[in-house]
């Protein structure tokens, strides 16, 4: 192409090359122009209106990409065991700082017979005549970390790994040696309950630790059971409204369901 006879149309606002037409007045105008407002002839000043074919459908495209790619990571951050959202990383952190804080300002010694607000919230306890029943919920649990329980008669410690103590306490009363202690975890290692023996049947404990007030963390259980010799009663309410005929127990080997 000979440049000297060259034709090129120019952008009527700023002398560039015109690369597209405004719909609405039909000026050429060139990219950069596309971006602030003109006017020609009988119409007033105006946004160009541009025609690009497609456009329209790689924005959305675009959108729909990027929203799969996000749900994508999402399924694939949350498959993983180990995760853990903003809130939980949160609780992390409050609890191994009040941990931390306290065995530093207390030493571990005192620290075994002091009530902490910021510690109690994450065990509780049930008692029957002859047992006693510890929740635990373990903010710092995972999958593939071991989680230690030692248990005497005085006192209990309840470790996982690489993570201060969920509970370091000494036992305002007796647990028997005697008896197995029942334990269960869950799969994910951030719940743990254990079945205590007492050593004394029929004592009731005013609190689980040294230290604690009266009936801290204690949950009244919605039933109440007897122990004899050959039988076990369980005695609980059920709402005013349920029928006789609607109430169905099915006992097992290993379980009750009422």
């Amino acid at each position: 192409v000979d440049p000297r006879t060259q034709l090129v149309v120019v952008c009527e606002v700023c002398s560039r090359p015109a690369t597209t037409e405004c719909w609405t007045c039909g000026m050429k105008i060139c990219e950069f122009c596309t971006l602030k407002r003109h006017w020609k002839g009988k119409f007033g000043l105006h946004w160009p209106l541009v025609n690009k074919p497609g456009m329209m459908l790689e924005q959305l495209g675009r959108k729909e990409m990027e929203k799969k790619r996000l749900e994508d990571a999402k399924r694939l951050e949350t498959a993983d065991p180990n995760f853990r959202n903003d809130f939980e990383l949160k609780e992390i952190r409050s609890f191994k700082d009040a941990a931390y804080e306290l065995i530093q300002d207390l030493g571990a010694e005192k620290a075994r017979f002091t009530y902490d607000l910021r510690l109690a919230k994450y065990y509780m306890w049930a008692q029957t005549k002859c047992y006693i029943y510890l929740a635990c919920y373990i903010p710092t649990g995972y999958q593939d970390k071991e989680v230690e329980f030692e248990c005497n008669p005085r006192e209990v410690r309840l470790q996982p790994e690489q993570s201060p103590p969920v509970i370091h306490r000494c036992f305002d009363g007796n647990i028997s040696s005697e008896f197995p202690i029942q334990v269960r975890r869950s799969e994910d290692k951030r719940v743990f309950t254990a079945a205590l023996p007492k050593r004394e049947p029929g004592e009731m404990w005013k609190r689980l630790f040294r230290g604690d007030p009266d009936g801290a963390r204690c949950l009244e259980p919605p039933y109440s059971i007897q122990e004899e010799k050959d039988n076990v009663y369980l005695e609980f309410e059920v709402p005013f409204w349920i029928e006789p005929r609607d109430v169905r127990v099915e006992v097992g080997p290993r379980d009750l369901r009422v």
